[in-house]
């Protein structure tokens, strides 16, 4: 079941609407936490269906990361608080969650520094079938 949350931006403004199918701990589904480092300095993530993704690429090239938003059958994640609250993002909400971070997005392939001191950077993770997904960190 798909859940609609909204989240306060950490500057005090607008709500950040977010489509959030689960949200996930830092923990691993054995229990176990990653080293307590977050899936973007880890590279390691494990989604709420138990399949273990390994990073492929850390700071993904904003091209990268546009591709992967817009395949509908690839899993979009993001995470707050540095990474240890993940929302997995709704397929019918991608775009629109996209939009709103986008601005803050810190990474290869962006010509304008964001102006926000809240900033995203990627990063494209596989698992061991070859599927791809597309994490989003939030850094302060």
């Amino acid at each position: 079941m798909i859940q609609v949350s909204k989240r306060k931006s950490r500057q005090g403004g607008n709500e950040l609407p977010e489509a959030v199918a689960v949200e996930q701990d830092d923990l691993l589904s054995d229990g176990s936490q990653v080293g307590g480092l977050s899936p973007g300095s880890s590279g390691e993530l494990v989604t709420p269906d138990g399949t273990k993704w390994r990073a492929r690429q850390r700071n993904a090239d904003l091209r990268i990361v546009k591709r992967l938003i817009a395949k509908p059958g690839v899993p979009f994640v993001v995470g707050a608080a540095g990474g240890f609250h993940r929302s997995v993002i709704a397929p019918e909400d991608r775009a629109r969650v996209w939009a709103e971070l986008r601005p803050s997005f810190e990474g290869p392939g962006v010509k304008k520094p964001p102006a926000e001191w809240v900033t995203y950077t990627a990063t494209w993770f596989v698992n061991d079938a070859g599927d791809e997904l597309i994490y989003l960190e939030e850094h302060c």
